[in-house]
């Protein structure tokens, strides 16, 4: 995305993995793996309430080709497949 021009980060840090929390509560990589792995597997693309219609098509394209390129089966990012974070 970033290779595109396409202004993205990870969505989040889990909470448990925040110093904060590590250092308070002792937790650490493993404890909640399924918010892990969602966590692993999301990004937060950047917005502005500007974009024209072209820009949020070419947006769109280059999400489609990283899913396709990146995991996602048939580009579908909502499938519960066995490879879906969102299975669990």
């Amino acid at each position: 995305m970033l290779d595109s021009g396409i202004g993205c980060r990870p969505y989040f840090t889990p909470i448990h993995l925040q110093p904060f929390y590590r250092e308070m509560f002792g937790y650490k990589p493993g404890d909640f793996p399924v918010t892990e792995r969602i966590a692993s597997s999301t990004i937060s693309l950047l917005f502005h309430n500007n974009l024209c219609d072209e820009e949020i098509d070419y947006v769109v394209e280059k999400v489609r080709e990283g899913i396709e390129k990146f995991g996602g089966e048939g580009g579908n990012i909502f499938s519960l497949d066995k490879k879906s974070p969102w299975k669990y």
